[in-house]
């Protein structure tokens, strides 16, 4: 698993975070090189078989189910579901935790857990 997304942020000396549009992106091979890994990760297709989820954090209430869109990193499928968040700690400059299950049950069935660290490199600050 690989996980990473955007944390919008405050440029008028507010809040300096408001939550997580989280992207979680798992694959049946290693993703060695980064260019590959942000081809699996963003709009376009990718050679290793996997899937990618989706989904809004808000700040204080990431703990929880959470509506998700899912797809195949070939584009081949799409469908909603959602995300249980069971564990989470903020990747603000350090690697951060994010622990929970999935569950799609539509043209596809997903179901799994997942207990991982972000990927530094798949995190955007926005200010």
């Amino acid at each position: 698993m690989y996980a990473g997304g955007l944390i919008p942020g405050s440029a008028d000396g507010g809040t300096p975070y408001s939550g997580l549009d989280m992207r979680l992106l798992f694959t049946n091979t290693a993703l060695t090189q980064l260019s590959d890994l942000y081809g699996c990760y963003g709009a376009m297709d990718c050679e290793s078989g996997g899937f990618l989820v989706e989904a809004s954090l808000e700040e204080g209430t990431e703990l929880g189910v959470h509506a998700a869109m899912f797809r195949s990193t070939t584009n081949a499928w799409s469908a909603t579901g959602t995300i249980n968040i069971t564990a989470y700690d903020m990747p603000t400059g350090y690697l951060g935790h994010l622990a929970g299950s999935l569950a799609v049950s539509s043209s596809v069935r997903i179901e799994g857990t997942f207990d991982h660290s972000f990927c530094l490199d798949l995190i955007t600050l926005t200010l």
